[in-house]
């Protein structure tokens, strides 16, 4: 988004050097009438988004608004009934205010490059204390697994009835 805006700016002042040069560039027209179009609506072949963000959005209607103007003056230089001050007076202007639409796409971008990280940064945190939940839970099962494992072998060691060891047993804890 900001690189297409940032060729907007730039390709419209070649545009204009080249009119002011008697080298009139159609192509380049079209070209950055598809772009203007695209940033507008969202819908073209480079992919862009048109965000909803208010800023943006002004300033993008004020560069179209302009656009519209340097074509009439364009157009009215090839025919020589505009002259060159007025279409590069126009041109700066242009620069500017397409300068102001660069600078609300960064600004858009950083605050959703904002949220976006805010939102890693949460679900990584809920991925985490889930994966401590289910560590601490599992390690609790483990060691009461381990202790129903003990007093199972401590169990098959002794006599039923009597709850002494047997004689193997007796030996075994004897020696130890």
């Amino acid at each position: 988004l900001i690189n297409y805006v940032g060729i907007v700016r730039g390709a419209t002042q070649r545009l204009i050097k080249l009119e002011l040069g008697n080298q009139p560039n159609d192509e380049l027209i079209f070209y950055l009438d598809g772009i203007l179009t695209e940033l507008t609506f969202g819908e073209g072949p480079y992919g862009l988004p048109s965000p909803k963000d208010e800023e943006y959005q002004k300033n993008l209607a004020e560069l179209n608004q302009l656009w519209e103007a340097m074509k009439t003056e364009i157009s009215d230089y090839r025919s020589g009934k505009g002259n060159g001050g007025e279409l590069l007076s126009l041109s700066e202007i242009y620069f500017d205010k397409a300068n102001d639409t660069v600078f609300a796409a960064d600004n858009y971008s950083e605050r959703q490059t904002g949220r976006l990280l805010t939102v890693c940064i949460v679900t990584l945190g809920i991925m985490l204390l889930t994966w401590i939940i289910i560590f601490w839970a599992y390690s609790q099962k483990t060691i009461r697994l381990e202790n129903k494992n003990k007093k199972l072998s401590d169990l098959a060691r002794r006599d039923a009835l009597t709850g002494v060891y047997l004689l193997d047993a007796f030996k075994e804890e004897a020696q130890r």
